[in-house]
Formats: C-alpha cells, sequence, structure tokens
C-alpha cells in the first residue's frame, strides 16, 4: 500500500527530471526550485494543501534587493493550470498521480522559461523592463522599492526619486513594514548623487537576502566592486 509520503517522491523525482536540465536547483530539501540569477530569481514552489495530500504550483519573480528571510512571489505570480485544475491530488492511486503531476511541473517548467524570455539576457535589459512595470496591487510600496532600485542603477535618478518619494509620502499606515520601507527609502534616496554607493549599497541588501536564503555568494554586473 502507497504510504502518505510517496507521492513526494514522486514529485522530487519529476521536478529533479524535468528542472535540473533547466538549470533550477532544489532550496535543500524542500518542495521548491530556484532559477538564480545572482540578484532575482524565478521561484517554483510545489505547494501542498493544509487539508489534502497533493501539490499546487505556485511561480514568480522575486528580486533580493529588499532584506529578508523568505522567498516572495513578487512579481508576474501565477498559479500553473492543468487539465485537472490548479491543484493536484493524492488518493493513494501512485500511477495516477503520477500522470497527473506529469503535466503540471511541465507546465513549471514552460512558465520558468517564459519568465526567463520576459525578464531578459542581460542584467540592464532586466533592469529596463522592471522600470517599465506598473505598481502591483496590494503592495504598491515593494514595487516602487523594485521600480526605485532599478532606475537608480540605470542612472535615471529622476525616476528613482519620484519612486522613492511615494514611499517617503506614505503617512497613513504606521505598521513596522512600512515605517522600515519608508526608512530604508530614505537610505537610498540619499545615495543616488553617488552612483558608486547607490550600487555598493543595493548589492549588500542583495547579500543580506541571499545569506538568510543560504543561497551562496554572488557577483554582480553592477557593484563596482567586483570590475
Amino acid at each position: 500500500m502507497p504510504g502518505p509520503g510517496d507521492h513526494n517522491k514522486i514529485i522530487h523525482q519529476l521536478a529533479s527530471e524535468r528542472l535540473k536540465p533547466l538549470g533550477l536547483i532544489q532550496k535543500g530539501r524542500s518542495r521548491t526550485w530556484l532559477d538564480d540569477h545572482g540578484w532575482w530569481l524565478i521561484v517554483v514552489e510545489f505547494q501542498p494543501s493544509s487539508s489534502s495530500q497533493g501539490s499546487y504550483c505556485n511561480t514568480g519573480i522575486d528580486y533580493l534587493w529588499w532584506p529578508k528571510d523568505h522567498l516572495a512571489f513578487g512579481w508576474d505570480w501565477a498559479r500553473v493550470q492543468t487539465e485537472s485544475g490548479d491543484f493536484i491530488s493524492f488518493s493513494g492511486d501512485l500511477d495516477g498521480f503520477e500522470t497527473a503531476f506529469h503535466s503540471m511541473v511541465d507546465g513549471a517548467a514552460k512558465v520558468t522559461l517564459r519568465h526567463r524570455r520576459s525578464q531578459g539576457s542581460d542584467d540592464q535589459t532586466v533592469l529596463r523592463g522592471l522600470t517599465r512595470r506598473r505598481r502591483r496591487r496590494g503592495t504598491p510600496l515593494y514595487s516602487d522599492y523594485d521600480v526605485a532600485a532599478a532606475s537608480g542603477l540605470l542612472g535615471d535618478m529622476k525616476r528613482a526619486r519620484k519612486a522613492f518619494g511615494r514611499i517617503a509620502s506614505t503617512d497613513d499606515d504606521q505598521r513596522d513594514w512600512v515605517l522600515r520601507a519608508k526608512d530604508t527609502a530614505s537610505t537610498l534616496a540619499s545615495l543616488l548623487e553617488r552612483p558608486g554607493d547607490f550600487a555598493v549599497e543595493l548589492a549588500d541588501r542583495v547579500a543580506i537576502t541571499r545569506s538568510a536564503l543560504k543561497l551562496p555568494e554572488a557577483s554582480l554586473t553592477w557593484d563596482p566592486r567586483t570590475r
């Protein structure tokens, strides 16, 4: 009889077979896989359900210049859809689950490749694309932070100041993370006149996040210390 964890073995096996050849790495022994680009990640998470055995698949892009100790689906969050819907249920039929999960992991691979194409092949292209993004619903401060950071690295100080200014002008929300965002925006805005220092500060923030996520050190093309 199948054990309660046997479907997890199928998830790991099929994810490894499909995602490893694309260059994704498994985060520890979790059900999360990362397409690592130094200062940003494509995140693929095979999320369990709290009520039944099986898996969803969440995907998104996470920029690492906001120090944190967890992954986030900041931009382009989506759930992979299959013919069975967005959840592959396991009810004891290993063969049936494996067949259904094939379509989910194939969908995850396709979304990963689509994210790579939409982002671009080099840092300058990724940064330019980010400055043209619309603010994310529900998390406009993080959106402004991303746009401001990208604009500052590209030398578009007017756009960077405007985005940082939107964060600083958030006066009606006193939650801790909002206050931290305002303080961070003020610190980074003060460095815009010194582009090298601005780039170093963002690189250091990426390093903090990578360390907290237990990711290896990465060399960033826009860090003047590595040139």
